[in-house]
Order: structure tokens, then sequence, then C-alpha cells
């Protein structure tokens, strides 16, 4: 397949290149060294350099699709990633932050993980929230990604607890990623998916609207939640966050009032 706008599929390479680099490194080291690999290591070097790389192309993605930009969109994507990033901050970043037995250097690799999660997130549901997603290369891919964050978050909670085998069920996952995001790249539709998508201000979906009201009450959830397990509230995080959500909410409800008075 020839697609029109090339430079996002480089850098899609360019993140699948680093990411099998990872992997040859940290399944390669105790074949050559006999040992356990060290962390950090320069296969986190690797790990981490993907995200940017599918970020960038992703980015590339949405400009082309929505080469205005698009309010509305924005909006949702943003009330949606700060839902999820809220449960990302309470289960897998601030676990590392209070964390006193950690080397500077390995909190900041501990921490990077689920923020670039979280990026990658943020740029996948914006690329997601836009019409269009009736093209097959474009669902893959973002299959893809979700098989990657979720196992990633997976893979954080086990770490936390020292549960995590190699070689099981969740290695799964990612072979998942790889597959999907290869399926995205061999299908005929992946030359259609940075073409312009119709911006439509005024539909909002029973699906988006379902979505819109689990992540605002994303906040107050966590709150319940760590009250009941007895865990502590990082409070600046809440507040911000319930702040945010309250005054994106604020943004939608006003385009959508704006939408009524005009018609």
């Amino acid at each position: 397949n020839s697609p029109a706008e090339r430079r996002a599929w480089h850098f899609f390479a360019a993140g699948q290149f680093l990411f099998v680099a990872g992997d040859a490194f940290y399944y390669g080291y105790d074949a050559v060294f006999h040992r356990d690999v060290p962390f950090p290591s320069v296969g986190d070097f690797f790990y981490l350099a993907v995200y940017p790389a599918i970020v960038a192309g992703l980015w590339i993605l949405i400009r082309r699709r929505s080469p205005v930009g698009n309010r509305n969109s924005l909006i949702d994507a943003l009330i949606i990633t700060i839902g999820l990033a809220l449960l990302s901050w309470v289960f897998l970043i601030s676990p590392y932050t209070h964390d006193f037995s950690l080397s500077i250097l390995e909190k900041a690799v501990s921490i990077a993980y689920p923020s670039m999660d979280v990026l990658l997130l943020a740029v996948a549901i914006r690329l997601s929230v836009d019409e269009g997603l009736s093209r097959p290369s474009l669902r893959m891919m973002v299959l893809s990604t979700v098989a990657l964050l979720t196992t990633d978050a997976i893979l954080g909670l086990l770490t936390l607890s020292g549960g995590y085998q190699e070689g099981g069920l969740l290695d799964t996952g990612w072979a998942a990623y790889y597959l999907l995001w290869g399926a995205a790249a061999l299908h005929p539709s992946m030359r259609e998916i940075d073409e312009p998508v119709p911006d439509k201000h005024d539909r909002v979906t029973l699906r988006r609207l379902v979505l819109l009201t689990v992540a605002s009450l994303m906040a107050p959830a966590v709150q319940a939640i760590q009250a009941l397990r007895g865990a502590p509230l990082d409070l600046p995080v809440m507040v911000f966050s319930s702040a945010a959500l309250f005054c994106l909410v604020v943004a939608r409800m006003s385009g959508l009032v704006r939408v009524t008075e005009r018609s």
C-alpha cells in the first residue's frame, strides 16, 4: 500500500523497530551475560522511545483528518483522558512516588512508563472520537493501541505486587499489539485513514455520552475506592482533576447550547 502521507507510517515503523530492539535486548541479555537484566537498562530506553514515535505518527493522522481542528472532539478526548489518567496516577504512578527504596533514576523510569501510556492514550482517544472509524485499518490500529495500554497497565499492577511471570498469558497482549498494527499496515484501507472527516459539532451519540459520563464521575469514584481501601488520597491531584473535568464539561455544554440557539 502507498498512502498519500508517508511520514506517519515512517514514525510507526520507527516505533516498531524500537520495540523489537527493546525485546531483543531484554530477552537476549540473559543469554549473553547469564544474569538478570538490570533496571533501568538500555532496553528501557528503547521501550520508552517507542511512545514518542507512535504519538508523532498518530498526531500527523489527526492533523490530516481534522485540518481546521475540532473543538468538541478535543474536549471529549480531554474529558476521557483525564478520567483514565486519574486511575493511572492513583494505582500506577503514585505508589512509585512514595517508594523511598528506589533511586531517583529507578523512580523516574518507573514513573515514565505509565506517564507515556497516558500520553499515548490521549492521542489515541483524540483520534478515536473523530468520525470515520469505519476504516478497518484505523479500527485495528486503535485496537492495537488498546492492547498495548491494557497490557502495560496489567504489567504495572503485577510489578507493584511482585506477581509478574515471563512467558505467561500477559505476553499475548504485546503479541496482539504487534499483529494488529501489522494488519493495519497491510490492509488496503490504510491509504484512506488520513482523509479529512466531517466536522459534526451537534452530534452526541449515546455511546459518547456514556463515555463522557463515566469519565466525569471518575474522580469521586476513585475517592470512594480509596476510602473503602483505607488508602491515602492525593488531595491536590483529586482537586485538580475534579476541577478540570468540571470546566471541560461546562465548555462542552456551552458548545451544545450555542448549536441549539443557532438552530
